[in-house]
């Protein structure tokens, strides 16, 4: 399956895809929704942007606060959608 790029880089440099897992850890994140985060990059098209989440919050664009740990894909046991 073909998976669109958003643009972006994670904090190692590597490529963000649609569908992709990604960890966010925000190092001002008070409220500790966005530490060790887990969240599933997604294409929005009502805005027409690429954006990060988890269902549980708005979804963010924190691109410069994730790292790509696996794919809705290849990892589907790391993602359960809530």
């Amino acid at each position: 399956m073909k998976r669109r790029t958003t643009g972006e880089k994670d904090i190692k440099g590597k490529e963000i895809f649609e569908d992709d897992l990604v960890m966010v850890n925000h190092p001002q994140d008070m409220s500790g929704d966005f530490t060790n985060s887990l969240q599933r990059v997604f294409y929005w098209d009502g805005e027409g942007r690429f954006y990060h989440g988890n269902g549980e919050r708005p979804p963010k664009r924190m691109w410069g606060y994730c790292e790509v740990v696996g794919n809705t894909h290849d990892n589907p046991e790391m993602y359960k959608p809530r």
